[in-house]
């Protein structure tokens, strides 16, 4: 298997990007969960020109606690993303995303996209929300894993749903690849008080 791992560590220790500083992963809101829920939902507006209105991903779906500043390698994209999961579209109704917004303001606070802000406080009760869109139906890109119930948000299991093929890893590998240096801030998506 020498020659096997040998070009797998090839290909793994490739630069794809750099970091300036380091990503990382908190609640309520973090550098490297706005990354990537910017990412997913760059990667639908502009390349796959499926428009979404929302990205959101799980806390325990990010599997590092960081992404360390300097070189940002194939591998460490791997690391954060080990699983196959691929982006699901779900659309909701306004009283469904006020449902799913208090299911993560109970988790204490997930990685969600710009353009949304939510306050929850000290129990994880939801204080308010706002979108920066009003919209009869809202489009939401999450992982096939959430989106099919998992992390109990069975809230999502009987609505409309498009599956797509696009792995959420190559994904972020494309994000990271177009930034060439990884960018992020903490805008206050979610605050708690």
């Amino acid at each position: 298997i020498a020659p096997y791992k040998k070009s797998m560590d090839s290909l793994m220790n490739e630069e794809i990007a750099t970091a300036i500083y380091s990503l990382d992963k908190k609640n309520p809101e973090s550098l490297l969960g706005n990354w990537v829920c910017d990412g997913m939902k760059w990667y639908m507006d502009s390349v796959a020109k499926i428009p979404c209105d929302i990205a959101v991903c799980n806390y325990g779906g990010l599997r590092v606690k960081s992404l360390s500043k300097g070189s940002i390698q194939l591998k460490h994209i791997y690391e954060l993303m080990p699983f196959d999961n691929t982006i699901t579209l779900v659309s909701l109704d306004e009283n469904t995303m006020k449902m799913f917004i208090e299911k993560i303001a109970f988790y204490g606070g997930w990685p969600i996209s710009r353009g949304v802000k939510i306050d929850i406080n000290e129990s994880h009760s939801l204080n308010s929300y706002h979108f920066d869109t009003t919209k009869v139906t809202y489009t939401l890109a999450i992982s096939d894993y959430i989106a099919h119930g998992g992390d109990n948000m069975s809230l999502l299991i009987p609505m409309p749903q498009k599956n797509t093929t696009f792995k959420i890893r190559d994904i972020l590998i494309a994000y990271a690849k177009h930034q060439k240096v990884l960018n992020a801030t903490i805008e206050h998506r979610i605050t708690k008080e």
